[in-house]
């Protein structure tokens, strides 16, 4: 419950996703009016407390299945495709000049 509490009262992703959210809202469209607004407002609620119970629900599922040889793949793979782009950074770079 506190992740949950934590991700939806969290003021950068309220702002980014009202952002986002209205921008789709004028995009789609044409002359909104209020209940357009409403209805979005309550969806996009209620998407956010799924996704952040869903997610919530995943980690404490997933949390006996983590072990520190897990943790260390990942990062052996995070590693690996971090100097991959890296190197394809600096080889697009070179192009250039």
């Amino acid at each position: 419950l506190s992740g949950v509490f934590l991700s939806l009262s969290n003021p950068f992703n309220i702002a980014f996703w009202l952002g986002v959210g209205s921008s789709a809202v004028f995009a789609r469209v044409e002359s909104p009016q209020s209940i357009h607004l409403l209805f979005f407002f309550a969806a996009f609620m209620l998407g956010a407390v799924f996704w952040a119970f869903l997610f919530a629900a995943l980690v404490a599922w997933g949390q006996r299945y983590i072990t520190p040889a897990f943790f260390r793949w990942v990062n052996v793979l995070c590693g690996v495709f971090l100097a991959y782009f890296a190197v394809s950074l600096l080889w697009r770079v070179l192009q250039v000049l």
